[in-house]
């Protein structure tokens, strides 16, 4: 937090609504100092973080993950989707899988998700529309589509439709059962 102390707090904005979760509410931080804030109730968990702070503060995410003894993977906030997000380099097909978190922090939003292989275009997709209540989280498993031949990865793009709230997405990849990425 620099160098003056900080009160800290954490909400989960999930499927079941936005809530702070065990252990997340009036952290204090000390001035010059890295902290790690342990929350195991978040364990298992498909959702967004907002932490906020009496001052500015930074903040990262470690998730355990991968075979036994992996380190894991780091993620660092984003802002909402303004026009479109593309996520390239995701993994699919027999190789891996790609979800998608998508969390509507104040009003409800609709995106569209397109999906391409390597080699076609992003533009002009018709995607899937789907709908995320105000306040909360879902969570949407992309599957290669029929006739993607043997592509391993797919690009998708995310838009935000018009009258929607903002909307934050977040893409966790993994390979035979283990996580591999999670993007902001």
């Amino acid at each position: 937090p620099g160098a003056e102390a900080a009160q800290v707090k954490v909400t989960v904005i999930s499927k079941r609504g936005s809530y702070q979760p065990t252990g997340g509410s009036g952290t204090p931080l000390l001035g010059h100092q890295t902290t790690g804030i342990s929350i195991p109730s978040l364990a298992g968990t498909a959702g967004a973080i907002v932490i906020t702070a009496n001052k500015p503060i930074t903040g990262s995410l470690e998730l355990s993950g991968g075979p036994l003894g992996a380190p894991g993977t780091f993620v660092v906030g984003g802002d909402s989707i303004v026009g479109q997000g593309v996520l390239a380099a995701s993994t699919a097909g027999k190789v891996g899988t790609t979800e998608l978190v998508l969390a509507a922090p104040a009003a409800a939003a609709s995106v569209s998700i397109g999906q391409a292989v390597p080699g076609a275009a992003l533009t002009g997709l018709n995607g899937q529309i789907v709908h995320i209540p105000a306040k909360s989280a879902v969570q949407v498993r992309l599957t290669m589509r029929k006739r993607s031949g043997k592509a391993t990865v797919m690009a998708i793009v995310v838009t935000p439709l018009s009258g929607s709230g903002p909307v934050y997405v977040g893409r966790v990849s993994a390979i035979r059962g283990s996580v591999q990425t999670i993007q902001a």
